[in-house]
């Protein structure tokens, strides 16, 4: 979904960018006006990319710490087969993005960072 989104903002801040630059009116040979964009598509992709990385990452804000937890559940299965229950967790989560404990952080507005940390336990269940 996030690359989907970014798409879908890539091509609506593109046109922003081209309205935001104007038209021109331009006559041809059989003296009709033609109106197009001042600024061509390319450039105007261009220039709106960074627009669209800014809002795809504020709306996907905890796409990180997602990810971690994703990650941390699979390494915990994956690494320890033998245990069929894991119980009383303890998480140090750490998370940094735009919108931080300290306020609004710039540096982050085009990334995001979540580090997350677990003390479990296990138990194996006797199969008989």
């Amino acid at each position: 979904m996030p690359t989907l989104t970014l798409v879908g903002y890539s091509f609506a801040s593109q046109l922003v960018v081209q309205g935001a630059f104007g038209k021109k009116k331009t006559v041809d040979n059989v003296s009709f006006e033609i109106e197009e964009y001042k600024l061509g598509f390319v450039p105007s992709y261009v220039i709106g990319l960074p627009i669209a990385g800014m809002f795809n990452n504020l709306t996907w804000n905890n796409s990180a710490l997602s990810g971690a937890s994703a990650t941390l559940n699979y390494r915990l299965a994956s690494e320890h087969p033998n245990v069929d229950l894991f119980y009383y967790p303890k998480y140090d989560v750490s998370k940094k993005n735009v919108f931080g404990e300290e306020g609004i952080k710039l540096k982050y507005l085009f990334v995001q960072d979540a580090t997350l940390k677990a003390r479990v336990s296990g138990a194996t269940l006797i199969h008989k």
